[in-house]
């Protein structure tokens, strides 16, 4: 019997009020286990962020943002047993935590706090096509909840998509990015998309037994990962925060 493990790693912000960050990676065993290995995963996980991987040059921490929360501990990991649960029902709650240090960034001007990478890894597409025919699709749990809505809806099928998964790096400090000399759009740097990439191929080494897997909610089953990539254009992606000192109040009409 195969184990199910959802690794979950966050980092608070330095305020108190704007998101941190939260990514989360699906690991898979060959044999159940009483847990006593995830806290092994989960220290080989986070060299993820904190270690330069082979044929890098910086871990993937110094590229992240100063309003990050570095201290000692500050950040945490939970893991989840989602064996049993591939089909996104509720999976129970933690198994086992802990806390953990991100590692020091690069000491340079940050962007707007939204600003991140996306870092994608598929499985095998096989036959599967990028568009399928219209069919009953499962509408989001919350969507039932809050509005009342069926369980399934019409639309469109998207095979491929259950072949991939992928994490938003960041947010980001400007060593991430660059200017392009030629078409002045500003991208992300190079290196920077190595040092993520490479980051996870070691990854996808695995730990323990453990290895990274494609998790397909919709198949309800993991898959093994044969690609990974991330293109050159930042993403962004909208945090919630509260109103900042530097908010400008005026009347229009008195």
């Amino acid at each position: 019997m195969t184990q199910d493990i959802l690794m979950r790693f966050q980092v608070p912000a330095v305020d108190g009020a704007t998101d941190g960050f939260s990514n989360s990676f699906l690991f898979e065993s060959a044999t159940a286990t009483d847990y006593t290995g995830v806290g092994a995963l989960a220290n080989f996980a986070l060299q993820f962020y904190n270690s330069v991987p082979a044929g890098g040059v910086n871990a993937i921490a110094h590229y992240l943002h100063q309003n990050l929360d570095r201290g000692t501990n500050h950040a945490i990991w939970n893991a989840y047993d989602v064996t049993g649960h591939l089909d996104g029902t509720s999976h129970g709650g933690i198994v086992a935590t802990g806390n953990w240090t991100l590692g020091a960034e690069a000491v340079i001007a940050g962007v707007p706090e939204g600003v991140c990478a996306c870092l994608s890894w598929k499985s095998s597409y096989g036959t599967a096509d990028e568009f399928g025919p219209s069919g009953a699709i499962p509408t989001p749990p919350d969507i039932i909840a809050d509005y009342g809505a069926a369980a399934t809806h019409t639309g469109r099928t998207r095979p491929r998509a259950r072949d991939r998964n992928r994490v938003f790096i960041g947010p980001l400090n400007y060593d991430a990015l660059t200017d392009d000399a030629t078409t002045k759009r500003t991208k992300l740097a190079s290196q920077f998309i190595t040092d993520c990439t490479q980051a996870l191929v070691a990854l996808a080494t695995g730990e323990g037994g453990y290895v990274l897997r494609v998790w397909s909610r919709r198949d309800a089953a993991t898959k093994l990962p044969v690609e990974g990539w991330m293109d050159d254009r930042p993403d962004y992606q909208r945090r919630r925060s509260d109103p900042t000192p530097g908010t400008k109040v005026f009347v229009v009409v008195s």
